[in-house]
This record gives C-alpha cells, sequence and structure tokens, in this order.
C-alpha cells in the first residue's frame, strides 16, 4: 500500500487511492530511466562529433600548410621561369651576333678557315646547344607551373569541401548541445517532482 493509498498488485498493477493529475511513481522511474538512456546516447554522439571536428581541424591545417608550401614553390618556380627566358633572349642575341659575324667572315674568305673562324663556329654552335637546353628547361618549367596550379586548385575545392563539413558537423554539435541542455532540464523537472 502506498502513502496516497494505492494497492500495488504483485503484478505491477495500482488500484484504489486518491486520484490526482500526476503520473505513478513507476511511471516516473520508467520515464527516468527512457531519458537517462537518452542522454547517455546524445552524449556519445556528442564524443564522436567532437572527434570528427577535430579531425578535420588537422586536416584543413595540413592542407593550409602544403597550400602555403606549394604557393611558395609555383613563386620560386616562377622566379626561374623568367630567369630561364632572360637567358634565353640573351642567348638568342648571342646567336645572331654570331650568325652576323659568320656571315661576314664567310663573305671574307676563300674557302679557307682560319684558327679564329673555327672558334667563331664551335662557339656558335655550342651557344645553339646551349639555347635548346634553356629552351627545354623553360617548357619543364611551365609544365610543373601548371601542375602545381591544378593541385592548388584542388587543394582549393577539398579545402572548401572540408569548411562545409566543418560547419555541417559544428551545427549538429550546436543542437545536439540543445537537445543535451532540454534533456537536462526535463531530468531535473522529473527529478525535483
Amino acid at each position: 500500500v502506498t502513502l496516497d493509498g494505492e494497492l500495488l498488485h504483485v503484478g505491477g498493477s495500482l488500484t484504489g487511492g486518491t486520484s490526482k493529475n500526476t503520473t505513478s511513481i513507476i511511471t516516473q522511474k520508467h520515464e527516468l530511466e527512457d531519458n537517462i538512456k537518452l542522454l547517455k546516447s546524445l552524449q556519445e554522439q556528442r564524443s564522436l562529433i567532437e572527434e570528427q571536428i577535430n579531425r578535420q581541424d588537422d586536416k584543413y591545417k595540413a592542407l593550409g600548410e602544403q597550400r602555403t608550401r606549394l604557393i611558395e614553390e609555383k613563386t620560386n618556380l616562377e622566379i626561374s621561369l623568367r630567369f630561364e627566358v632572360e637567358k634565353k633572349l640573351f642567348l638568342e642575341e648571342e646567336r645572331t651576333k654570331l650568325k652576323e659575324e659568320l656571315s661576314n667572315i664567310n663573305s671574307l674568305s676563300n674557302n679557307t678557315l682560319s684558327i679564329e673562324e673555327e672558334k667563331v663556329l664551335e662557339e656558335y654552335y655550342l651557344k645553339e646547344k646551349e639555347k635548346k637546353e634553356i629552351s627545354l628547361k623553360v617548357e619543364n618549367l611551365k609544365t610543373e607551373v601548371f601542375d602545381i596550379k591544378e593541385t592548388i586548385s584542388l587543394m582549393e575545392k577539398e579545402s572548401k569541401l572540408n569548411n562545409q563539413e566543418f560547419y555541417k558537423k559544428t551545427s549538429e554539435l550546436k543542437e545536439l548541445e540543445i537537445l543535451v541542455n532540454r534533456m537536462d532540464v526535463k531530468l531535473d523537472n522529473l527529478l525535483s517532482t
């Protein structure tokens, strides 16, 4: 028999007593147990989401550092490319001068080459070879710059996706915190009655 005059049977049913607008102790106990289980589940979800957010933060920071390194590398390659282009232009001017000298020598000579003329020809062919090598280097540098730009573009896209995921997870975390706070208030209300 309870304090309110209710009779508790072995099967769990209550009979008699005075009628009130409150729920029985057993119902309140079941609600409290359900709320405690729900609270534990929400706290576990919150922990998982916080771990995901921390992983995303770490990934975002690593991508930012990699992006900075690639930008620096791109800048260095652009400087190298400018230098090689200037060197190529200089060598082309030298080549033009050598061609003129060769033309003058050919017009003056009567089918015999002096030692000096042979040196000029050797120098001309060396410069021509250097020019080809520099042209290849310039093309390689252009390809590397293009590849780096592509990598940076992909990283920026991935960074945007990570930011979106981060904000989504942050929003979910806030919603779960609100739900936990509501459950805490409800639990406090149940415990205080």
